[in-house]
C-alpha cells in the first residue's frame, strides 16, 4: 500500500535544496579564508585554515547525499497478494504432490 506522504520530493526541489546547502558552506569557506588572512592571532588563524580545508569535503558529501537517504517504514504484506499454499490432498501412503512412492522391498 502506498501513501501520498511516501512520495519523494520532486527532483528539481531536491537539487535546489542541495545546491543551496553547498553554496552556503562554500560561502562560509570564503569567509574562513578571508579571516585567516586578516586575523593576527595564530591560533585563530589555524582554526580558520582548518575550516577552509575541511569544508569542501563535507559540502560535497552533504550535497551528494541525495535520494540515497530515503527512510522506509515497516514492510507490510497484503495476505490476498500471496500465492495460495498447496493443499495436502495426498492419498494415504502417497506423497504431498499426489503421486505414490516407488515400492520398497517390504511392499513386494
Amino acid at each position: 500500500m502506498h501513501r501520498v506522504s511516501d512520495a519523494p520530493e520532486p527532483l528539481a526541489v531536491e537539487q535546489a535544496r542541495r545546491m543551496r546547502s553547498y553554496l552556503i558552506q562554500m560561502g562560509i569557506r570564503v569567509v574562513c579564508i578571508a579571516l585567516a588572512a586578516a586575523v593576527p592571532s595564530w591560533p585563530l588563524r589555524w582554526v580558520c585554515i582548518a575550516a577552509a580545508v575541511v569544508l569542501p569535503y563535507t559540502a560535497v558529501l552533504i550535497a551528494n547525499a541525495g535520494r540515497d537517504r530515503r527512510t522506509t517504514g515497516p514492510v507490510t504484506l497484503d495476505p490476498r497478494a500471496l500465492p495460495a499454499a498447496p493443499h495436502d490432498d495426498a492419498a494415504p501412503g502417497g506423497t504431498a504432490d499426489g503421486t505414490t512412492p516407488p515400492p520398497t522391498t517390504e511392499d513386494r
